[in-house]
């Protein structure tokens, strides 16, 4: 969809990108409720990347099982193990998890999937190798959960994405926020290094798991509009970690939660902002990170 603006910076024309976005909510029964919700998101990819190498590396397995597996891992985790890198250069992730407590549910924890592009059609197989692990157990010390429900599938195009225009905003957010420009790495918050990685988040999404038409996405001209909003932060640093057994060290996953107030508003900003309601921003979003709502 063609959308034409006149913005503070002159008149351009941009293209909202399409992206086709997949949500499932599942609910999950969990062992040892505390121990879990140290930090899952880490948990649960690791145990995945385990047992799906395992799976598909199984030469007595169905050439189909083998083959729905090695996409999941890549949807999850990247290249296999022992083949190079795509030439250009690390792709976002076609498969994001995220786990949020449930009030007044002690014993219980919800899961979003969330899905770019086509890589929805490997819901079934993602399912069906959490149930395998529930029962197994993940981590340390062998958590088991299993599934007690699920929402319906969501299904979004951020091209038909419609929003009530307002020139102010209040985003919350609510899962820890790393913002990162080339080498610089920021756990505050930054309005230029936010809109930075808000454009290149869409931008890179779209280029690997969707469409994108370069002649009609101004970056530069979008990343001016995007500054000149004014906003006022009150954010904390949420501390967490894991320990990768792989590299042998423990890694940092903190980053700032807390509100942002957004003011001066152009409805080119509140369209971008809302996409990235639904795609999150900055660095460890694979892990859940960089996750916010718009409040108002």
């Amino acid at each position: 969809m063609f959308i034409f603006f006149t913005s503070r910076i002159g008149f351009f024309m941009f293209t909202i990108p399409h992206l086709q976005i997949t949500r499932i909510y599942y609910r999950l029964v969990v062992e040892n409720y505390r121990r879990f919700f140290r930090f899952p998101e880490a948990g649960i990819r690791g145990a995945l990347g385990y047992y799906l190498y395992d799976e598909f590396s199984k030469d007595f397995a169905s050439p189909a099982h083998r083959n729905n597996c090695a996409l999941l891992y890549k949807a999850l985790l990247g290249p296999l193990p022992g083949t190079p890198a795509p030439p250009e250069g690390p792709q976002p992730r076609s498969i994001n998890l995220r786990f949020f407590a449930l009030p007044q549910e002690h014993d219980k924890a919800g899961l979003e999937v969330t899905f770019f592009g086509q890589s929805s059609a490997l819901a079934n197989t993602l399912e069906k190798c959490l149930t395998t692990l529930g029962k197994e157990g993940i981590g340390y010390d062998a958590t088991r959960f299993y599934i007690d429900g699920m929402r319906p599938p969501t299904v979004t195009d951020i091209a038909d994405v419609r929003t009530a225009y307002s020139d102010s905003a209040k985003l919350v957010f609510f899962t820890p926020t790393t913002l990162r420009h080339y080498r610089k790495e920021s756990k505050d918050w930054n309005l230029e290094m936010f809109s930075w990685n808000l454009l290149q988040r869409i931008e890179l999404l779209c280029k690997a798991h969707g469409e994108l038409d370069d002649s009609c996405w101004n970056f530069e001209g979008l990343l001016q509009e995007m500054l000149s909003m004014e906003s006022h932060a009150e954010t904390v640093r949420a501390t967490r970690s894991r320990l990768s057994s792989r590299q042998n060290k423990r890694i940092d996953y903190s980053g700032f939660t807390g509100t942002v107030i957004l003011k001066n508003i152009s409805e080119t900003a509140r369209t971008l902002l809302s996409i990235g309601e639904m795609v999150g921003v900055g660095k460890n979003t694979t892990f859940g990170g960089g996750r916010y709502a718009i409040t108002a």
